[in-house]
């Protein structure tokens, strides 16, 4: 059974009571203990309650025992209250521990009547200082605010004390002990005031968000990457439209212009007029050229090459327009590794680079830095990167001291037209271009640059051990033929225009406007024609679709595309629809009828 309390008489058979309650005290029973004894004297008593008697009655007193055992019962039910109540705050105190100790959380109490503030082991650990390093003087903790956060730390306080916000809420940046900056986010409360509302006591928490800034700031710069590339994607989609029709116009302009030529003496006067177009038909053509290359729809043919002969031809071309007042430095590494890579355009990308930093100091003057090197693109740097995957790249680096870019400019430096400079010296497509050619070679250019601290590009073309090179063979130059040409265009004065080409080099040619004119004249007559040149976008049916139309009836007929989008066609597109020869727009006399030589007599 369970008992609530003990009474014991002093003197007991064997032994007394105080070996009883020995023998209780041993057995650790959670109950009142009560001596009773007829001759109990005042030292016994003493002693008995030392021993861990709750108390004593004397026989002769039997009237007090009533008293004496429900003021024993109510100590019991009070003690027993007491250590269930410690219990609970204990666990309770445990589980806070567990949650600061979890989160990382670090324990400010700050006493404005005193002016002093305790902070926690753990809040001391985060800026680097053992517990015994601080002192609770509140200039300890705020003079390690940064100088562009203190001011906002203050208003932030100071509105939470005359109860404009319900809590302290504030991230800031605080000097450590290693000299460093973290940023931490502080929440507070005051928890006690006086009856004016005047702020007594406040508590709160400080937690380390230096990781979190820095994955934030990432996120913002992988975000502007995306939004600059969607950019690109949708101006080159645009400047592509521009470039085939752009071609389209000047396919007539050359054409008719070369034909008036053939027809002319060289010493007519209107021969010479007749090449001033020409030129002008030329300079739209690299114009165009350009624009394709910021699309990434014109390729050159790349080869395995050393790219530092190209640097140092390209410097020693640039020399004699380069300011005196410029100090060209150059850090060339003679074991950079081969690139897949048109010489021309890596050219033009040296140049272009080179003439963008030396005109960014051109009035004051300043350092111009190429570098060539080989470097190791590792996981996080090509994460941070989306362009450039894991491998070795040959990195070019052009860096000047000029006046550097702001953000905004930065935003817009691979945009087409988009300049800094006066309107006649540039045209805004130099960094475009730059853009392109690089895309082209799948590689990656980035830019580092800062108003007043000049600007650096690096340009990341992927690295080639060894590869055997292309040897190319040039074709025998042969003008002129008797075959039968079918010429299709949606472009009526594209279309008369290499008509007239074909029967002035004694070709025979029939013209057609869209496709389906022409697979009806080559079902009534399919063994009349020996050759097609075909525009590649015409509405309702493709020069591709159209080609493969025809080989269902004869495979291997020759067809010739002719495109302004440059050669934007691929190789394996090429050989899907048995395309033999792609001529890019505007049609060019010498061009177009070396093709056809090569097509026909193969």
């Amino acid at each position: 059974p369970d008992y609530d309390l003990i009474l014991s008489d002093y003197y007991l058979p064997d032994f007394d009571g105080l070996t009883a309650l020995k023998l209780f005290i041993e057995s650790d029973l959670d109950m009142p203990f009560i001596l009773v004894s007829g001759i109990l004297g005042e030292e016994i008593a003493i002693e008995s309650l030392k021993a861990g008697a709750t108390d004593y009655v004397l026989k002769n007193r039997l009237a007090r025992i009533g008293l004496v055992v429900h003021r024993a019962l109510n100590e019991k039910k009070e003690h027993r209250q007491r250590k269930l109540a410690e219990e609970a705050l204990c666990e309770s105190e445990s589980r806070w521990q567990f949650a600061i100790d979890g989160n990382e959380l670090g324990l400010w109490d700050w006493n404005l009547q005193k002016n002093e503030v305790f902070f926690s082991p753990q809040w001391k650990k985060m800026l680097g200082f053992e517990e015994d390093e601080m002192s609770g003087n509140p200039e300890e903790w705020s003079k390690g605010f940064h100088p562009d956060d203190k001011k906002r730390v203050f208003t932030d306080i100071q509105n939470h004390f005359d109860k404009k916000t319900s809590i302290y809420f504030n991230e800031h940046r605080v000097l450590c002990q290693d000299g460093k900056y973290k940023w931490f986010l502080d929440r507070g409360k005051v928890i006690s005031r006086t009856e004016d509302g005047k702020p007594l006591r406040m508590i709160g928490t400080r937690i380390d968000i230096t990781a979190l800034k820095q994955a934030d700031k990432e996120k913002i710069k992988l975000e502007k990457q995306l939004r600059r590339t969607q950019k690109l994607d949708t101006i080159g989609t645009l400047a592509g439209g521009i470039a085939h029709d752009f071609n389209n116009i000047l396919s007539p302009i050359a054409g008719h212009t070369e034909l008036a030529m053939l027809k002319l003496d060289k010493t007519d006067p209107l021969y010479k007029n007749l090449q001033h177009i020409l030129k002008g038909v030329d300079r739209a053509k690299d114009l165009v050229k350009q624009i394709l290359l910021f699309t990434k729809q014109s390729e050159k043919e790349q080869q395995p090459l050393f790219l530092q002969p190209l640097v140092k031809e390209a410097l020693k071309l640039l020399r004699p327009s380069i300011p005196a007042t410029v100090e060209i430095r150059t850090l060339i590494d003679a074991s950079c590794p081969e690139v897949r890579a048109d010489a021309t355009q890596i050219h033009q990308v040296i140049v272009n680079l080179c003439t963008n930093a030396w005109q960014a100091m051109d009035e004051k003057g300043g350092s111009l830095s190429i570098e060539l090197n080989l470097k190791m693109v590792d996981a996080a740097f090509a994460k941070m990167h989306p362009d450039l995957n894991e491998a070795e790249y040959a990195c070019l680096s052009v860096s000047d001291t000029g006046a550097g870019m702001d953000e905004l400019t930065l935003e817009r430096l691979f945009e087409p037209f988009f300049t800094t400079k006066e309107i006649d010296q540039g045209t805004g497509l130099g960094l475009s271009v730059v853009h392109g050619i690089v895309n082209s070679h799948k590689g990656a250019i980035l830019v580092y640059s800062e108003p007043g601290k000049g600007t650096a590009f690096h340009v990341y073309l992927p690295a080639i051990k060894s590869e055997e090179r292309i040897v190319e063979t040039k074709s025998q130059k042969i003008i002129g033929g008797t075959e039968y040409v079918m010429i299709v265009d949606d472009d009526p004065d594209i279309a008369e225009m290499v008509q007239m080409m074909m029967e002035h080099f004694g070709y025979k040619a029939d013209v057609y406007k869209t496709g389906w004119a022409v697979l009806k004249a080559f079902e009534q007559q399919p063994d009349k024609y020996d050759l097609l040149i075909s525009d590649l976008t015409m509405p309702k049916m493709t020069g591709l679709d159209l080609a493969e139309r025809l080989h269902q009836e004869r495979p291997e007929f020759p067809v010739v595309i002719m495109t302004g989008f440059g050669n934007s066609l691929g190789e394996a597109a090429i050989e899907h629809y048995g395309i033999k020869a792609v001529v890019g727009k505007p049609v060019m006399v010498h061009e177009l009828t070396t093709v056809l030589r090569k097509v026909l007599d193969v």
